[in-house]
Order: structure tokens, then C-alpha cells, then sequence
């Protein structure tokens, strides 16, 4: 039996340009903020440093971002390594799945051709021992693009305890830095001008040191490491009206928890999703969006015993879009899943907007969404039993 969390949505927003600039903002500071150490929480949760939100956010790189303790972290994505960004509100199950309730935040990369040769870099330095360093070296054609963008970024930080407050004295929890490392490769090759081929690499060393509590006084030592490896493969014909599109990626997690008394606790998750997406475009602003998703999960971690757990999930997804008139927009979709032989909630969508201005827009959105549990939820063997 496949259990899941169903939830209705119904959102008015008259203040989408607000959004747009939290947006940029979060953009302009990323490169300088990194997280805490994670643990489970619940649906696909954006995190950064001393903040975490259950809402079901979910963040998609390149239209792929689920990791499979339920958690994503922003702050593990440098802002060197992002050419665009966009933000979905309201709950996009119906179009990207399990646990986009809050909405969703896109991240991708864009082909620019003959442009040539580019370099640049960037250095930064500041209080608590921060240091940020990030190169990029770039050749474009008329008809192959390559790219090749590296990042380092480092924080020896002490933090000032707030038991001061209670007890009158000042202390400092040490160990409280983080270090950060990552590779990310692009190559693009024009065969036609209809047919567009993408291959991408993404390598990303993450260390955190862990802090004692405000209330211990012992030093700790525990820290945890996160390595990831994404490959991405794409391929997208477009002629006239219609636009077809095939991705196929690779997530590879490695997680490292080492403990104060060293005690190492290995984590691998693995995951498969390959996206086949087809466009028509029609006359007065009408458009249809058909697709299917096929992802594999695995994963191999020290608490879930010997069972390793393996996931199949198959999902059908269409969308429709017309313009009733010059400043209003509609738009219906829906997506249907199953997950290792069952069915997932019907989860359709509809919304209105009103482009008031350039600068202003209100919308309305229904919504009908879900969130699956995670692996960690499923198979994690605590002392009391499962999850």
C-alpha cells in the first residue's frame, strides 16, 4: 500500500513582482551562505544556514533536484554555477511532482552561441575567516559550446553562544566552520538548427563541522560531508510549431557523518530520471504540453539495515494554456503517477492571471497536491521501529 499526504490548494497573490525580487536578492547572496547539518524533514524543503521551512519547495536544476531524504539545500548550489532563475508559486504537483506544494524554484543553464572566448573570476574575503573564489572559462561557435566553471568557498567561524543571556557569561561554540568545492562541465553541440544536444557534469565536495550544543560544554568534533555527482544528458528538436525534448540524468548522493566519539555513518542514494516532454504551439497564445517521467531510486544507507530499498516511479503529465484576452492568461494541468504499482492522487491544477503592468501581476491558483514518503520516512530503524 503506497502512502501518501494529499493536500488542496487555493492561493491569490496580487504581489508576484515581490517575489521576483526576493529572487534576485537570494541570487546576489548566495555565493556566501551554506547550511546546517541536515536532518529529515518533511516533503522537498529548501533549507540555508540556521533556516529550514516545511512547505515543500521544491528546487529543480535543469528541471531535475529531488534527493531522497526529502531535503534540498539552496546553499549547495553556488550562484556562479546558474545562468537563469524563475520562481513558480503555488503548488506545482501537477507538473513536477512529489512534494512541489509551496512552489517551485527553477535553476538553469542557457546555450549562447558565437560569442567566442570568455574568462572571468571572482574573489571575495570577509569576518569569520570567509573566503570565496570561483573561475569560469567559456568557448562558443557557431555550433559547439563548451564551458568549464570551478568554485571554493571556506568559513572558520566561531559562534557567540546566547547562554550569556541566562547565565550571564560569554561563551564560544567552535567548530562551526564549512568548506565547499565543485566542478560544473558543459558542452553543447548544434547538429542542425532544429536538433540541440546538451551533456553536463556537476561535481560538489561539501564539508560541515558540526558545533556542540549551547548547553554542553564539551568540544565536539563531529562533521558531515556531502558529495554529489550529477551527470545530464539532453537532447530537444524544434521546427515550426512543435518541440520535442529527451533528458536523461544521473544523481549520485554520498553522505559522510563522522561522529564526536568517530563513529562513521555512509550514505549513497541513487537516482535515474529520464524526461521525454513534447510542445505544440497554437495560434492566439494557445499551447499543449504532453510528457512522460520514468525514476529509479536506490539507496544504500547503514540504518536501513541490510534491506536496500529501490524505487520505480512512473508518471504521465499535460498541460494547456491559452490567453482569453490581451492581459489575462489561463492555464490547466495534471499528472498522474505510479509509484512501484500504485497509483498516486489525481493531481490537477488550474490558474488565472492578469498581467495588470509590466511590473504587476495577480493570479489565481487551485490546486490539488501530494507528497510520498521519503526513503528515510520508510526505512530508517530507530529504536522504537521504523521511520
Amino acid at each position: 500500500m503506497l502512502l501518501v499526504s494529499t493536500y488542496y490548494l487555493l492561493i491569490y497573490d496580487t504581489c508576484s513582482c515581490l517575489w521576483r525580487k526576493a529572487l534576485a536578492d537570494m541570487r546576489a547572496n548566495l555565493a556566501m551562505v551554506t547550511s546546517e547539518v541536515m536532518d529529515e524533514e518533511f516533503g522537498n524543503c529548501i533549507t540555508s544556514r540556521n533556516r529550514k521551512q516545511s512547505h515543500g519547495v521544491s528546487l529543480e536544476w535543469n528541471q531535475f533536484g529531488k534527493s531522497l531524504n526529502g531535503s534540498l539545500d539552496l546553499s549547495l548550489v553556488p550562484v556562479s554555477f546558474i545562468d537563469d532563475a524563475s520562481i513558480q508559486s503555488g503548488g506545482s504537483a501537477s507538473l513536477y511532482g512529489n512534494g512541489s506544494i509551496g512552489g517551485t524554484i527553477q535553476l538553469n543553464n542557457k546555450a549562447s552561441f558565437n560569442e567566442g572566448l570568455k574568462l572571468k573570476t571572482l574573489r571575495s574575503a570577509g569576518s569569520f575567516g570567509s573566503f570565496f573564489q570561483d573561475a569560469g572559462a567559456s568557448w562558443s561557435g557557431k555550433k559547439f559550446i563548451t564551458s568549464t566553471k570551478v568554485f571554493y568557498t571556506s568559513l572558520k567561524m566561531t559562534l557567540s553562544s546566547l547562554i550569556e543571556i541566562i547565565f550571564r557569561k560569554t561563551e564560544s561554540r567552535q567548530h562551526a566552520g564549512y568548506e565547499q568545492k565543485g566542478i560544473l562541465q558543459q558542452n553543447y553541440w548544434q547538429l542542425s538548427p532544429a536538433n540541440l544536444i546538451h551533456l553536463k557534469f556537476w561535481y560538489q565536495d561539501n564539508l560541515y563541522e558540526a558545533p556542540n550544543s549551547s548547553f554542553v560544554p564539551a568540544h565536539f568534533e563531529a562533521t558531515e560531508q556531502n558529495k554529489y555527482y550529477r551527470t545530464l544528458l539532453g537532447w530537444s528538436h524544434t521546427k515550426n510549431n512543435l518541440d520535442f525534448s529527451y533528458q536523461g540524468h544521473l544523481f549520485v548522493t554520498i553522505l559522510i557523518i563522522v561522529t564526536d566519539y568517530n563513529l562513521v555513518s555512509p550514505s549513497t542514494f541513487n537516482t535515474f530520471i529520464n524526461n521525454a516532454e513534447t510542445n505544440f504551439s497554437f495560434k492566439k497564445g494557445m499551447s499543449l504540453t504532453t510528457g512522460a517521467n520514468y525514476t529509479w531510486e536506490e539507496g544504500k544507507v547503514a540504518d536501513y539495515g541490510s534491506e536496500i530499498p529501490v524505487r520505480n516511479r512512473t508518471a504521465l503529465v499535460s498541460a494547456f494554456k491559452f490567453k482569453p484576452g490581451t492581459q489575462w492568461e489561463v492555464s490547466t494541468s495534471f499528472r498522474e503517477e505510479l509509484i512501484n504499482g500504485s497509483l498516486t492522487p489525481f493531481a490537477p491544477a488550474i490558474t488565472a492571471k492578469l498581467q495588470v503592468s509590466t511590473a504587476f501581476q495577480a493570479y489565481v491558483s487551485a490546486s490539488r497536491n501530494y507528497r510520498i514518503p521519503t526513503f528515510n520516512d520508510l526505512y530508517w530503524k530507530a529504536l522504537v521501529g521504523l521511520g
